[in-house]
């Protein structure tokens, strides 16, 4: 959309994920980060959504690791299969 005076603009957009990249003339694209906008999300300003929290910050750390040990497993498992 375009932006009024002050710079500030506005967008209706469909429930879904989107990846926000800042694209400023004279510089490389800069990725802001990801947003999911859910059926029900109240109206927002970018930066509300960018900071929202995510089912992925709400996992404990010790999940986390565990989820990464069992991908790393998997992958090892994969590849050992392959090469015999």
């Amino acid at each position: 959309e375009n932006p009024d005076e002050a710079g500030r603009y506005s967008m209706d957009v469909e429930y879904g994920q989107y990846s926000v990249t800042l694209l400023v003339e004279g510089f490389p694209p800069s990725h802001a980060g990801t947003i999911t906008v859910y059926e029900g999300s109240r109206p927002g300003t970018l930066n509300d959504f960018l900071g929202a929290m995510t089912e992925d910050d709400a996992r404990p750390e010790a999940l986390r690791r565990f989820e990464l040990m069992v991908n790393e497993v998997a992958r090892h498992a994969g590849a050992s299969s392959q090469s015999a």
